[in-house]
């Protein structure tokens, strides 16, 4: 849920989705706690832990495509690499 409030206050839309999921993980782990033997802390963790890490790879794979597409480009044969 901290996510998901994260998310709209910081406007990242990852953290929205992130929160979304997560939320929608506990649900999940709620109804699978009452119908079946599986205890709700197996489902939490495992949804939650493989959300974490997907969200993560991923804003790590947007943070250095932004970092890359932001890279400065030599103008008009300009050299900018740094003179030895």
């Amino acid at each position: 849920m901290t996510a998901l409030i994260l998310g709209f206050l910081l406007r990242d839309r990852l953290l929205v989705a992130l929160g979304a999921s997560v939320t929608t993980v506990a649900l999940a782990a709620l109804v699978a706690g009452l119908a079946t033997s599986v205890a709700p802390s197996t489902v939490t963790g495992i949804g939650a832990g493989l959300l974490l890490t997907v969200f993560g790879l991923a804003a790590l794979a947007g943070a250095h495509a932004e970092r890359t597409r932001s890279s400065p480009q030599p103008v008009d044969g300009c050299d900018l690499r740094p003179r030895r």
